[in-house]
């Protein structure tokens, strides 16, 4: 079994069949969030709404990604913004249980206009700030929005990743009517 775990909010990858080895955890300095940003790629270009990595706001842990219009708040502007933060994590060969696990919290709209997204492309695919990622790379649910509290959330991946090197993109985009903040959190 295999777990993808991402503390955002985020970050981890384990693999288990009959034991559990963490690829990337929230809890160490292994390349979750609490060494920082390291090993994690932002694509904010000049988008008035950014991603973040730091102490102001997480779900757990010291540090945590999110998304606002400066490294001190978690709220977005109603200016059209679309950003990205990835890492690419290579599966160990042999998994069949793959999974991607999360803790997230954002409004946005009700609809789904203002939310995030979660993407798994090729390391060959790099995001550009203000374009969406192909809606055919989402995995998980359609729209991350409209979560108030900190809640856990698992993508079950397929297991022809095992041996492979994927790109694991989370993906914020809003539009320029209304804003409900907080941003993903």
């Amino acid at each position: 079994m295999k777990k993808l775990y991402a503390i955002l909010f985020l970050a981890g990858i384990s693999s288990a069949l009959s034991s559990q080895t963490t690829l990337i955890s929230s809890t160490v300095n292994n390349g979750g969030f609490e060494s920082g940003a390291a090993g994690w790629t932002i694509v904010n270009g000049a988008q008035v709404n950014q991603w973040f990595i730091g102490s102001n706001f997480q779900c757990a842990g010291a540090n945590g990604a999110y998304v606002g219009t400066a490294v001190g708040n978690n709220n977005y502007n109603n200016t059209t913004s679309v950003v990205h933060m990835y890492r690419d994590f290579t599966f160990p060969a042999g998994e069949s249980d793959i999974t991607l696990t999360f803790d997230f919290r954002g409004m946005g709209e009700t609809v789904a206009f203002d939310r995030m997204r979660v993407h798994q492309v090729t390391t060959a695919t790099t995001p550009v700030a203000g374009t969406q990622l192909a809606i055919g790379t989402v995995i998980g649910q359609a729209n991350y929005n409209n979560v108030a509290a900190c809640t856990n959330f698992s993508i079950t991946l397929s297991p022809a990743n095992a041996g492979t090197t994927q790109r694991i993109v989370f993906s914020w985009r809003n539009d320029g009517s209304i804003s409900n903040s907080p941003a993903a959190t």
